[in-house]
């Protein structure tokens, strides 16, 4: 062999040892390939700072032997079989295994999820349903569980019942989605065979209890009256006074004298002012988590867009603008884009 291709030859020996593959075995400083990469990667896993480039480097080392001493093993800063083994179990212990269940008699998606303290639409994406069929027998994946039928914290979630009174326009499909539930659960709750519903009708809407309840009791003092006076007309189904006809109706209606000022039932920012159709001038307050409220029928407007109001703020006064009867606030308060009973939430 010629001095120019052994001089060639040894060139390319050093190359390969400089970027040798280290794919198995022990693992130390200089080392590179998709092995290191796998190391690094399982390191940043389990919290330590750390790229995955391949490179087995000065961070590497450092991140290895944290590992090694919080692991209880001789700390050396390379990484042999006990080593690999301490990080394998390191990390079955920290992954979250998903629970399989079985689909009883009587279940629906939407009493699984709430069984099981997790979404409807977690549910089925993690179990590639669409719809709401499901039959006893079937087996399910209960995403992020490790086999606990309780909620965070340890607590059981139940299923407790709330009324929904259908609108004109609405289906059974918008209802379940607004309420995370199934058209399968409405279905069963209310005994109905068919998609038929009628604006009047009382749906009746499982629920988690816990969620419920911590809902009501975080919310039932969120809100203060926006003006003093009698309700003349409550949150549902009920006879339009200027058209006649039955229609739901969204908020409360608070009787007040021409004039009166209006306050903010909240600390918020203004969203919306102006001309709303039957409402006339409104306000609208964003009160963050996703609440808002409404206040319609105003005379005058006493707040711009995009102003900070503190509770109790003058936002506005009394009137009958749009389509009213009389003097009055119409009163409305919207949770994630949802009317919501203001009853359930003023103090």
């Amino acid at each position: 062999m010629s001095s120019k291709l052994k001089v060639l030859a040894l060139l390319m020996i050093m190359l390969l040892a400089i970027t040798t593959v280290a794919e198995a075995g022990v693992l130390r400083n200089g080392d590179r390939g998709s092995a290191v990469e796998e190391l690094q990667q399982n390191l940043s896993d389990l919290g330590y700072d750390i790229s995955a480039d391949g490179i087995f480097g000065a961070g590497t080392e450092q991140a290895l032997r944290d590992f090694q001493e919080s692991a209880g093993l001789s700390v050396d800063g390379v990484y042999g079989d006990q080593t690999r083994q301490a990080l394998k179990e390191e990390l079955n212990s920290n992954s979250s295994e998903d629970n399989i269940y079985t689909v009883q008699p009587g279940d629906t998606l939407t009493i699984i999820a709430i069984n099981h303290d997790v979404s409807l639409n977690e549910l089925r994406v993690a179990n590639d349903v669409d719809g709401s069929t499901i039959h006893p027998g079937d087996e399910l994946v209960i995403p992020g569980e490790n086999g606990s039928l309780t909620g965070q914290g340890g607590e059981e979630s139940e299923v407790e019942e709330i009324t929904h009174n259908v609108r004109s326009g609405e289906a059974l499909s918008t209802i379940a989605r607004q309420h995370d539930t199934d058209v399968a659960t409405i279905r069963e709750y209310n005994n109905i065979t068919g998609d038929v519903i009628r604006a009047g009708d009382e749906l009746v809407i499982p629920v988690s209890s816990r969620n419920n309840s911590s809902q009501r009791s975080s919310s039932s003092t969120n809100f203060d009256w926006p003006v003093e006076g009698n309700i003349t007309s409550d949150y549902g189904n009920r006879r339009h006074p200027v058209s006649g006809r039955n229609d739901f109706h969204s908020g409360v209606d608070i009787a007040a004298p021409h004039g009166t000022t209006v306050q903010a039932a909240a600390s918020g920012t203004v969203s919306f002012v102006g001309w709303m159709g039957g409402y006339g001038r409104v306000v609208i307050i964003d009160h963050g988590n996703g609440y808002e409220t409404l206040y319609a029928h105003n005379s005058q407007i006493l707040v711009n867009e995009g102003q900070n109001v503190n509770r109790g703020s003058a936002i506005a006064r009394v009137g009958t603008s749009g389509v009213a009867t009389g003097p009055h606030v119409h009163f409305e308060i919207h949770q994630n884009g949802n009317h919501q009973n203001p009853m359930n939430f003023l103090r």
